[in-house]
């Protein structure tokens, strides 16, 4: 009879005694930078609030002596490895800490206590082992999950950096005592197949959103107001993929705390301690709830009527960014646009959102995390509200905050998701009111490809592979263009033929639309000093657009615009 054990442990007991791999069914590490990135920002937020616990989920498995073969939850446990990893080989992480951690990783001195075939050559020698995760790599990687294990390492090296000694041991610890999960452990291998296909396929989850209706609906019911609530929500409704997005604004503006999942389950008890006392209040509050939402709404979607085109413009750049916390602010200043259309109202709020989105993408590039970046709106809400404008006092970055910038930009360029908002960002602004929609369907094209080919002239033109490697991710190797054009013409070949390729595009190509291609293909050859003296114009031309203090940055001259 096959039987199921469920035992809630921290992950410091998870690993007492046993290793894991991956059984079968299970896919290779996938997670991009913004899930791996999002697990340390809720660690790190957890511990630095003395939360008691942090539930991770649960993990499926089968035992076989003392090897579990892992049917879900090995993204998680490939990432909490990798963290745990680079906090143990912290110059800064205290001794005793390093070797709590160094024992969920390493079974004594032979083998590593999690074992994945294809992210080896990464997670098995440049991860695990003592003293290796704080090391940067340029050797090529060959598997696509092992390069994934690598970008997890160097996000989490980039990001512990910015801690204090303090926080970097509390994580450590927090991680090791705090942070819990539910093993569920099956004698059957059919039966964990089983489940696992169940729990992945099966079933529809509630939502923050569906949950946060219901405590509503509750709340407004001995009022007579849940009729009300009901009928708002149908209109909600019609945009569902972002309703929750929209609530957890409406979170922040009402609460000020930070944008995470889960925190929207803590709006109605702020309601009830407020709002949901009198009918009358909280009748006001719906009300407020669907003005909102129709502020939401041009906020997703623009107005689209003659003369808007410059706030058009400013909400789509402000949609490049991935990050939410601009969310509140933005619908705060388009919800007092609802509320007086007054003649000239528009231009002034198309102003005041084009700054906001360029505020936005200076703490894009000074690489906040989530937490620190929700204080900084949380400030710039109540300056809002005060009447003094926060794109010239919370929203522009201080001189410690500008270095941080400067640092980024004179580093590596190998985050690709902040690549592609960063580009993405420089030809609109290049591109002024004009149409902008078109840079959603784009990709970061490397002019020196990631991969060249054995036979290409790249290897000859470039034959050491660090060097390769670090012109491959400088920020003057990058430019954008549409996806199908970047996959289907250029991909990985010399640089003669993406020329050529980029000369005979035609007006259906879409090339036209993009400004940043002529200052690379317009050279004869894509050498080293090309690569340069591109990206200390870029540097150059992403300072002036960023409209920063020059007394706060390195003396530059303004750049010009290489025409075709």
């Amino acid at each position: 009879m096959s039987v199921v054990y469920a035992e809630t442990l921290n992950t410091e007991s998870l690993w007492q005694g046993v290793r894991a791999r991956p059984a079968d069914v299970q896919r290779d590490f996938q997670w991009e930078d913004d899930q791996t990135g999002q697990l340390l920002a809720d660690l790190h937020r957890a511990a630095d609030e003395g939360a008691d616990a942090y539930f991770l989920g649960s993990i499926i498995a089968s035992r076989r002596h003392h090897t579990l073969s892992i049917y879900d939850g090995l993204q998680r446990l490939t990432a909490l490895t990798i963290l745990m990893a680079v906090l143990r080989d912290q110059p800064r992480t205290e001794e005793a800490l390093a070797e709590r951690l160094n024992a969920c990783i390493r079974d004594g001195e032979s083998d590593f206590r999690l074992f994945v075939p294809n992210a080896a050559p990464a997670l098995d020698m440049e991860v695990q082992p003592k003293g290796e995760a704080v090391k940067v790599r340029k050797r090529h990687l060959q598997q696509a999950c092992a390069k994934q294990v690598r970008f997890a390492a160097s996000l989490y090296r980039k990001r512990l950096k910015k801690l204090t000694t303090e926080e970097i041991n509390a994580l450590g610890d927090f991680m090791l005592r705090k942070v819990v999960l539910i093993v569920i452990e099956v004698t059957d291998v059919d039966l964990a197949r089983q489940i696992f296909v169940t729990t992945n396929t099966r079933g529809l989850g509630l939502s923050e959103a569906d949950i946060f209706k219901g405590q509503l609906v509750e709340l407004a019911a001995p009022h007579g107001l849940d009729t009300q609530v009901l009928t708002l929500w149908r209109k909600l409704s019609v945009h569902d993929s972002r309703l929750t997005e929209f609530l957890r604004a409406v979170d922040f503006l009402e609460r000020g705390r930070a944008i995470t999942d889960g925190g929207l389950l803590y709006l109605a008890d702020s309601l009830r301690a407020g709002p949901g006392r009198e009918r009358d209040s909280l009748s006001d509050w719906i009300a407020l709830l669907e003005h909102r939402f129709r502020a939401w709404h041009l906020l997703l979607h623009g107005l689209n009527t003659p003369g808007s085109e410059s706030l058009d413009a400013a909400l789509v750049r402000l949609h490049l960014l991935r990050w939410p916390e601009w969310h509140p602010l933005a619908l705060e200043i388009m919800t007092r646009f609802r509320d007086n259309r007054a003649r000239g109202r528009q231009t002034q709020t198309a102003g005041r959102l084009r700054r906001l989105a360029t505020r936005c993408m200076g703490l894009h590039l000074a690489d906040f995390e989530p937490h620190e970046r929700a204080k900084i709106f949380r400030n710039a809400l109540g300056e809002l509200r005060s009447g003094r404008d926060p794109m010239e006092s919370s929203l522009r970055l201080k001189p410690s905050q500008l270095a941080r910038l400067h640092a980024n930009l004179h580093g590596e360029q190998a985050d690709r998701a902040q690549n592609l908002t960063l580009l993405r960002w420089l030809e609109a602004e290049l591109a002024g009111d004009g149409a902008i929609d078109h840079l959603q369907k784009t990709s970061v094209e490397h002019i020196l490809p990631r991969n060249p080919d054995a036979d290409s002239d790249w290897l000859r033109d470039f034959p050491d592979e660090t060097e390769r490697q670090a012109a491959c991710h400088a920020l003057g190797n990058l430019c954008l263009l549409p996806h199908s054009f970047n996959e289907a013409r250029l991909g990985n070949q010399d640089y003669v033929q993406k020329r050529q390729a980029i000369q005979r595009a035609i007006p259906e190509d879409g090339l036209g639309h993009f400004h940043l291609i002529y200052s690379a293909f317009s050279q004869p050859e894509w050498t080293p000093e090309a690569i340069t003296e591109r990206t200390d114009w870029l540097r150059r031309l992403i300072v002036e657009k960023l409209d920063l203090e020059a007394k706060d940055m390195p003396d530059q001259e303004s750049p010009s615009l290489p025409m075709a």
